[in-house]
C-alpha cells in the first residue's frame, strides 16, 4: 500500500486508504490503541503535500532511529516529536498501529486550513507537544 514495511518494528500494525490518491496531498491520521483494552490511546492528524510518502516512509524512519536511541537530527539531538515518541512506545508495548490516509486535499483548498480542521474533528491528542508523563503514553 504505502511501498514497502512502514513501520519495521510493529507488529501489530494497519494502513488504511479507501479511495485516496496516494500521489495526490492528502490528510492523515495516526492511531495508537491500547493492545489490552483496545481503547484508543492517541490519535495524530497531519498532511502530506506530496502526497503518500511522508507519512509511509518518515515516520517508520523517525520511529527506528528513536527506539535505537539515535538523535533525531544532528543540530537537533532532541527533535523528535510527540507523535514520534508515541508511536516507539506503542511499538514497545506492541499496542495496535493504525495510519488511516483520511482524504486527498484539493487544489482550491488551504491545506493548512484542512489539517486544523481535521484535527479538531477527530479530537487529536498528539497534535501538542507537552509533557508525556501527562499523556499516559
Amino acid at each position: 500500500m504505502c511501498g514497502g514495511l512502514l513501520i519495521p518494528f510493529a507488529t501489530n500494525f494497519e494502513v488504511r486508504a479507501d479511495g485516496v490518491d496516494l500521489k495526490k496531498p492528502l490528510l492523515y491520521m495516526w492511531e495508537i490503541f491500547d493492545r489490552l483494552t483496545g481503547k484508543s490511546k492517541g490519535r495524530y492528524v497531519g498532511k502530506a503535500k506530496r502526497g503518500a510518502r511522508r507519512p509511509c516512509r518518515h515516520y517508520s524512519r523517525n520511529v527506528r532511529n528513536l527506539l535505537a536511541k539515535e538523535a533525531y537530527r544532528p543540530s537537533n539531538k532532541e527533535g523528535y516529536r510527540l507523535i514520534h515518541r508515541a508511536l516507539a512506545r506503542a511499538v514497545e508495548a506492541d499496542d495496535r498501529i493504525v495510519l488511516t490516509l483520511l482524504r486527498n486535499v484539493n487544489e482550491d483548498e488551504d491545506i493548512n486550513v484542512a489539517e486544523q480542521r481535521a484535527i479538531q474533528i477527530a479530537g487529536a491528542t498528539l497534535n501538542v507537544q507537552r509533557n508525556l508523563l501527562t499523556t499516559g503514553l
